[in-house]
């Protein structure tokens, strides 16, 4: 199974993009070529024909990161990642599912959402939503932090 460090920034209230942190389980006799983000709102199922994400991305000591687009806030998104093997021409199983409520942010009276972040620790089950708000009138900005946690399914 893919062990998964899985790390969601999402940005812009409206559409925001995710980054992925996870370990490489390319091994001396299959070769790992691409891996396979599959991602679902809560009550929908997964499209194996349609990844939402395709590729290596960035790798670092063994740790590939990649990012995608398109999440929202006040939904509940579902993610697990596949790897590729040339070798054979197959996808491994599923990695451990893991579901994020993306809450809805109100900004206080006066202040309006510029940006949010929600960052996702597959290992550890645990969501920080780091919001960036600023004041509509005099432009002075302040951020705020929660913390939510994750379900595995």
């Amino acid at each position: 199974m893919i062990k998964l460090l899985l790390a969601i920034f999402l940005c812009k209230l409206y559409a925001g993009s995710t980054t992925i942190t996870y370990d490489d389980v390319g091994n001396k006799y299959l070769s790992v070529t691409t891996y396979k983000l599959f991602a679902r709102k809560d009550k929908e199922t997964y499209d194996y024909n349609k990844p939402k994400w395709t590729g290596v991305g960035t790798v670092v000591n063994k740790t590939n990161t990649i990012r995608t687009n398109g999440y929202q806030s006040n939904q509940t998104y579902c993610f697990v990642i596949r790897a590729h093997y040339t070798t054979n021409n197959l996808d491994s199983p599923n990695s451990n599912e893991m579901c994020v409520k993306i809450p809805k942010l109100t900004p206080p009276s006066g202040f309006k959402l510029v940006d949010f972040d929600t960052r996702i620790d597959w290992n550890k089950k645990t969501t920080s939503i780091v919001a960036l708000y600023v004041n509509v009138d005099s432009g002075e900005t302040f951020t705020e932090e929660t913390q939510e946690e994750l379900h595995e399914i």
